[in-house]
């Protein structure tokens, strides 16, 4: 009977410790979704804002002339291409894709997504 008791009692400190893990992973994965969401939105933010830049018209558009002048002198674009190893005689083709409705300017939907 006593090891019976001992095995239960071990049982509840097992379950409560079990329980206290459930509780830091949840706490965890919470913590996770909002620093994955600040950091979606600072992202939209810099886009906006990288957007904004290559738009020297102020049309709300962007136009290749546009893109290719702002390869040339928008430091964050240039390392934003650098990183997706995007090259210069590139940026044609990346305009093209981004031009989904093939009106020759990219608004900023397509440009964000």
């Amino acid at each position: 009977a006593f090891v019976l008791v001992q095995l239960g009692l071990m049982n509840l400190i097992l379950t409560a410790i079990c329980d206290e893990a459930n509780v830091a992973h949840e706490k965890d994965m919470a913590a996770r979704a909002v620093e994955h969401q600040e950091r979606e939105h600072k992202w939209v933010e810099q886009l906006g804002q990288m957007f904004m830049n290559i738009d020297t018209s102020c049309n709300g558009f962007v136009s290749l002339e546009e893109l290719v002048e702002a390869y040339d002198t928008e430091p964050k674009l240039q390392n934003l291409f650098h990183c997706l190893n995007i090259e210069r005689d590139s940026v044609a083709e990346l305009f093209s894709l981004m031009d989904t409705d093939h009106s020759g300017t990219v608004n900023y939907a397509e440009f964000a997504r």
